[in-house]
């Protein structure tokens, strides 16, 4: 009667695990060392990678409020210029990857079946290709381009051509946005500059027209108003004390006969100091003054509005000076020379004295009446003055700021000319890979332990789903249908003892040590020929000789061991 098949549930598989470890343990060996030995079938692909870093545009920063927008929508399409088709068909004609493909004799462009076999190359090239960004921000990128290949060399060259390639490409064409950027900059400086010039003639004007007589408060101008009264009251005094005195030297003198000179001409003409040249010296020695004050002591520069205002002060009080006779006519003398009596120079003084003070009462009054108009109009006046003052900051300012952006480009204009990059620079350049990058040496030993733990554990099911015999009591009752009330052991015959002993202490240390040394052999030989490419090719020249020179050197390490213990 046939045994009758039970389903296997977990505890019986384990069971069944543990009384046939043997199998398992040997199975799952052999299945590494095969997988190992079948990973040397593995063609070996090298990666090489080289790290950019990107930058903001400096053209697109400077010309655009929307520079971080741009910076972005540029990003999208990095990978494309980095990877694409044009940039690969570029990249391997440059290494010359596309030599020997059919071309025109005469015109020596491609053929179909070139252009097509080219275009293979080229998507097979585009499918090893690998972008990443190790760093996004708004303002900066970190980007890294691999290629993998089965050549090490190839590796090395199309990372670094692609990025090369790409650097340049964009350089060129930021150099060109950049010269762009830089006029449309530089034209609104001028225009800046125009506009600044216009108001700084508006302010210079109304200053002119108004000059010392600008208050920064109605109170300063009531106060002075006041002076100009002042003083027009105390010279009004005097004028009148003047010609009273005048008067009665006039009733004091004598009759005379006035005597002409010749054609009619006065004998004797008495001059002195002109008043409005020495009054017009006055305010040009003030004015030079202040402007002295802020050009060397507050450091201002020529270009300054306020020194500007106060020069073309200084020039129109330099033009009226040169129009301003230095002295005037103070009497005409008609009579017999050498006739002039004290109490003619008397008169002659008080004339002159009421000369002055006439003239200055004049232009205190044209004074107080260019104050009362001011006074009147100070409000109208006032915001005028200071819409010109602000219209002339806001203008200054702006123009820094387009100067400020000008320059940054400029800089970036001639880091770029000079090959400096400033937004694109090459972090780390690929070097030729000494390692594969393929197949992964945790990747073979993973699959040949889990694969053999799990072949092992196949194995085991099978044996066990087709394994006929009885093995305990139980299973005999239940297969035959009939109670045991007692089983007999096996018999151990000579020849099967023997036989025993000779699979026990022979046989398996045997399979054991073999399994073991395959097992090594073939862990060393995948080991070497991923992590250590010279010592494989050792290895794999004389594979003897190798080893004992290893084993020797393992030797020499124990026995310096050995001494430092003992």
């Amino acid at each position: 009667m046939s045994k009758e098949k039970e389903p296997i549930t977990l505890r019986k598989f384990i069971r069944t695990v543990f009384r046939r470890w043997r199998l398992v343990v040997a199975s799952a060996v052999l299945f590494a060392i095969l997988a190992m030995l079948c990973s040397r079938f593995l063609s070996l692909q090298y990666t090489a990678t080289t790290i950019f870093e990107r930058r903001k545009d400096p053209a697109a920063a400077q010309t655009s409020l929307r520079g971080s927008d741009i910076y972005k929508a540029s990003k999208l399409t990095q990978e494309f210029e980095l990877s694409g088709q044009d940039a690969v068909l570029k990249a391997i004609d440059q290494l010359g990857w596309t030599e020997g493909l059919p071309r025109e004799k005469e015109s020596g462009e491609w053929t179909e079946e070139g252009q097509r076999l080219r275009q293979q190359k080229a998507t097979a090239v585009s499918e090893a290709i690998e972008v990443k960004w190790e760093v996004q921000s708004d303002e900066v990128d970190l980007v890294k381009i691999s290629f993998t290949d089965s050549d090490p060399d190839k590796a090395e060259q199309m990372a670094n051509i692609l990025v090369e390639n790409y650097i340049n490409r964009v350089s060129e064409q930021t150099v060109e946005q950049l010269k762009d950027s830089y006029d449309f900059l530089d034209q609104q400086v001028q225009n800046s500059n125009s506009q600044l010039f216009e108001i700084i003639n508006e302010r210079i004007n109304f200053e002119t027209e108004k000059s010392g007589v600008l208050p920064e408060s109605p109170g300063a101008l009531r106060e002075a108003m006041l002076k100009v009264a002042a003083d027009y009251d105390q010279l009004q005094l005097q004028y009148e004390a003047a010609q009273q005195q005048l008067a009665r030297l006039d009733a004091m003198a004598p009759p005379e006969v006035v005597e002409e000179g010749e054609d009619g001409k006065p004998r004797e003409i008495v001059k002195g100091p002109n008043p409005d040249y020495t009054d017009l010296q006055k305010q040009l020695r003030q004015t030079q003054s202040q402007l002295d004050e802020l050009t060397e002591i507050r450091t201002m520069t020529d270009a300054h509005p306020t020194v500007k205002i106060l020069k073309r002060k200084i020039e129109q009080l330099e033009q009226d000076l040169a129009e301003t006779e230095p002295t005037t006519v103070l009497n005409e003398v008609f009579g017999a020379r050498g006739q002039i009596s004290q109490l003619e120079l008397e008169r002659l003084g008080l004339k002159v004295q009421t000369e002055v003070a006439k003239n200055r009462l004049e232009r205190l009054d044209r004074q107080r009446e260019l104050y009362e108009d001011l006074m009147a109009n100070f409000g109208p006046a006032r915001r005028e003055y200071l819409e010109l003052i602000k219209k002339m900051s806001d203008k200054e300012r702006e123009l820094n700021d387009w100067e400020t952006r000008r320059t940054a480009v400029q800089m970036n204009l001639a880091a770029e000319a000079a090959k400096r990059r400033m937004h694109l620079n090459a972090v780390q350049a690929a070097l030729k890979p000494d390692l594969p990058s393929s197949p992964s040496l945790i990747t073979i030993f993973g699959f040949a332990i889990i694969g053999g733990i799990i072949f092992g554990g196949g194995l085991v099911f099978l044996a066990s789903w087709a394994d006929q015999t009885v093995s305990t009591p139980e299973e005999a009752a239940k297969g035959f249908g009939i109670p045991v009330f007692g089983y007999v052991d096996v018999i151990v015959t000579p020849q099967k003892g023997f036989l025993r002993k000779f699979r026990r202490w022979i046989l398996t240390p045997l399979v054991v040590v073999i399994l073991t040394i395959g097992l090594a052999l073939s862990a060393l030989d995948v080991t070497l020929r991923l992590r250590q490419p010279e010592s494989y090719k050792e290895w794999k020249a004389e594979p003897i000789a190798y080893l004992s020179q290893q084993a020797e050197i393992l030797w020499d390490r124990v026995r310096e061991i050995a001494d430092q213990v003992f």
